[in-house]
């Protein structure tokens, strides 16, 4: 909870004026206490939702008490979910390296732990092995992060791919990060290109080997659900500007690193009807 006024972006990374912060046990209560006077905008972030809970207006008296009652928090649903990788809850605690956070250089791993680049099998794969907690624009064989799945029958109404983004670091052109640039990602659905995101690069959070950033987006690709197939399908995410991963100085080994995406989560909705 932070002052009102700041702005949704302050009030998410706290860095301006006052701010209060606590965790909901099991059934979503929670208490806040020794807030200072003042009107304030109430934040709630996770719970599996790319989208975050705001209440503005909540102004708290000297000596006083607020009680504010039930709080609705309404879920974004585009439609029916065929998958989701990783929890949506702003960190990219649960994948590969996830919990190895904070050591310079993570990404002189991937060519170990990735030789074959990330293949990831819906219902197969496992998100703590199989799914590096950074894509970064080196690569080991492919330009490309791949994810498989099946469908039983053939869509044809739109898909929704969704994408909460906990780190963005784009690159310069001969493939070092660059913490003014942006970061542009490819998405290709069964060979097919459907979109191109591009993402404000957040700083230097991956180049000190960090889960998360202060900010935190949302991206969202609508594509024609035709371009699915019944049986199998793969979604490919390729860095607009890939480099093959090279070791040694040539490659930044102690340099400024690569530019990445760390998704916090991915989901893949069909629309209804």
């Amino acid at each position: 909870m932070g002052h009102s006024g700041t702005g949704r972006d302050a009030l998410v990374a706290g860095n301006e004026g006052y701010h209060f912060w606590t965790r909901t046990d099991g059934v979503g209560h929670f208490s806040l206490e020794q807030v200072r006077p003042g009107r304030y905008a109430l934040i709630g972030v996770g719970a599996d939702q790319f989208y975050e809970f705001e209440r503005d207006g909540i102004v708290v008296g000297a000596g006083e008490q607020v009680t504010l009652g039930s709080l609705q928090w309404q879920r974004v649903v585009h439609g029916r979910r065929i998958w989701q990788i990783g929890t949506a809850d702003r960190s990219t605690a649960e994948y590969a390296n996830g919990e190895d956070f904070h050591h310079w250089g993570l990404w002189r791993r991937y060519p170990t732990d990735f030789p074959q680049d990330v293949n990831f099998v819906i219902g197969e794969s496992d998100e703590r092995t199989d799914w590096n907690f950074a894509h970064w624009n080196w690569y080991s064989q492919e330009n490309a992060w791949n994810i498989l799945f099946d469908l039983n029958e053939e869509p044809r109404t739109m898909a929704v791919l969704s994408f909460g983004i906990a780190v963005a670091r784009g690159h310069n052109r001969k493939g070092f990060g660059a913490n003014g640039k942006s970061a542009e990602l490819q998405v290709w659905v069964n060979d097919r290109q459907t979109g191109v995101i591009s993402l404000e690069s957040t700083g230097g959070d991956s180049y000190r080997s960090a889960r998360q950033s202060t900010r935190f987006s949302v991206e969202e690709v609508t594509f024609d659900a035709g371009l699915l197939n019944t049986g199998q399908n793969v979604i490919s995410l390729r860095h607009s500007l890939g480099n093959q991963y090279a070791f040694g100085e040539a490659k930044g080994e102690s340099g400024s690193g690569p530019g990445c995406i760390m998704y916090d989560a991915i989901r893949l909705e069909l629309v209804s009807r």
